[in-house]
């Protein structure tokens, strides 16, 4: 989870569409189509705000140029500005969920429900084959305002932690519920957490599981031999991992989230410190 400069400014969107629309079947909804362009941009995406465009009467018609709308997305997938997007520089994670798999583009408003958005750059996000593959299909806001997905285009909101992942007892099997940080804002809580209950998926699940069982071993060697594992010591080695992946993966990266709940847990970091502790008097190796 991160922000994103916008791919394009405004005008370019717009003279892009303008090109498009030349073409005679679709001249007649040129202003309609970029007068959606424009209602997307002001409301930056909200869906609470944002209704799918009309640009016919007939029902024939509607599916008719729904279609031809959304197939524009798919002749123009492989090159120019959704290569660009899709293949954006310095991503430390997916700006949507925050693993480390960027490299696909997803619709922040889906393409079956709003076709008119299927090739505006501002809608388009570089995103992870799991955020692409099903996790927030069918459904793009919640029950009420403002439940809904972080845009990384207009939000700056995951420029600063606004997740961890908090570990449920029993911690021997343990489960994990994202969590939205103290720190956000109270108006923002409940789309932040409505984001994090829908974007993460059992993708996530298995990742944090597997990094939760591994972490005792890993304790074992980041400690210093011969010395006894300490509350203190696991603290002081888990603060330095969390600045570590912080800057690799980002802020809001999963590992970086599940760092920042153990180190906020007394009972998670007692209970890894006497996990290690057995891990060492095993005799294990990493």
């Amino acid at each position: 989870m991160i922000p994103l400069k916008l791919p394009l400014e405004a005008e370019q969107e717009d003279t892009a569409l303008t090109n498009l629309c030349k073409g005679p079947e679709w001249v007649a909804h040129h202003a309609a189509w970029q007068a959606a362009y424009k209602t997307y941009r002001l409301e930056k995406g909200d869906p609470w705000k944002i209704a799918p465009a009309v640009f016919a009467t007939d029902p024939t018609d509607i599916k008719k140029i729904a279609e031809a709308q959304r197939a524009f997305y798919r002749s123009r997938s492989g090159g120019g500005i959704l290569q660009r997007i899709r293949r954006t520089a310095g991503l430390l994670c997916c700006p949507m969920c925050g693993s480390q798999h960027p490299g696909t583009i997803d619709h922040y408003l889906p393409r079956e429900r709003f076709p008119e958005f299927s090739i505006l750059p501002c809608n388009l996000i570089p995103a992870c084959p799991h955020c692409n593959s099903g996790v927030k299909k069918g459904h793009y806001r919640g029950t009420t305002s403002p439940e809904r997905f972080i845009h990384p285009y207009f939000e700056t909101l995951a420029d600063a932690p606004i997740w961890h992942v908090g570990i449920q007892p029993p911690l021997e099997a343990a489960r994990f519920r994202p969590q939205v940080a103290a720190s956000v804002p109270s108006y923002d809580q409940p789309m932040v957490q409505f984001h994090l209950d829908n974007i993460l998926g059992d993708v996530f699940q298995d990742y944090v599981s597997t990094q939760w069982s591994q972490l005792p071993i890993l304790i074992h060697g980041w400690s210093v031999p011969n010395e006894p594992i300490t509350q203190q010591s696991v603290a002081s080695q888990l603060s330095g991992h969390l600045r570590d992946t912080a800057v690799t993966s980002g802020v809001n990266g999963w590992r970086t989230a599940l760092l920042r709940g153990i180190s906020a847990s007394q009972d998670a970091m007692a209970f890894l410190t006497v996990r290690a502790t057995k891990v060492a008097a095993m005799g294990c190796v990493t």
